[in-house]
């Protein structure tokens, strides 16, 4: 390039773009993952992890919340049904805790399991129903109680056991009630 004054120069590489050698003419865009923050750089800088950019940009993007992603990412990713990312900029996705679930891909908060279900492990997609003979009266269990002695639950899912009739009885954990002899 021709200044003002006749003398020749070189012109900088904008924001985006780099030239690795001295002396090498043009400029070359940073490949996706990367970014040129400044003009005149001779390589380009790695977007970091819960960051992303596509090819030839000054700098990165910010993984939004529900998403993450690794250094020199050219995209963000979903988190899996069973973990979410809560915030912006996620360099990983967390499992949700025992008594919680995300159903979706690309969760942001856990929501606790219904009355009547549980789970008993980090990570899941769905909660579980009580079985019978349990009962789940809580949101966000983690297990199910057992039915007292004299009363039971006959099917799954349910959120308080039944009293046995007069005249039956049951032991903890029971189905039925079985008739006094």
């Amino acid at each position: 390039t021709t200044t003002e004054n006749g003398k020749t120069g070189c012109d900088q590489c904008a924001p985006g773009k780099y030239t690795p050698t001295s002396g090498i003419a043009g400029c070359y865009e940073c490949s996706a993952g990367k970014y040129a923050a400044k003009s005149a750089m001779s390589q380009c800088d790695t977007c970091q992890a819960g960051q992303y950019s596509k090819a030839g940009v000054a700098e990165c993007s910010t993984c939004e919340a529900g998403t993450w992603s690794g250094t020199s990412s050219f995209t963000c990713t979903p988190c899996v049904a069973g973990k979410i990312a809560a915030a912006s900029g996620s360099s990983v996705c967390t499992a949700c805790g025992v008594g919680t679930y995300m159903p979706n891909k690309g969760g942001k908060e856990c929501m606790s399991c219904p009355a009547g279900q549980y789970t008993n492990t980090m990570g899941q997609s769905k909660c579980v129903s009580c079985a019978a003979g349990t009962y789940g009266g809580a949101l966000g269990m983690s297990q199910c109680p057992q039915c007292a002695a004299g009363k039971y639950t006959p099917v799954a899912g349910l959120t308080v056991c039944n009293a046995c009739p007069l005249g039956s009885i049951s032991i903890s954990g029971s189905t039925v009630c079985k008739q006094c002899p």
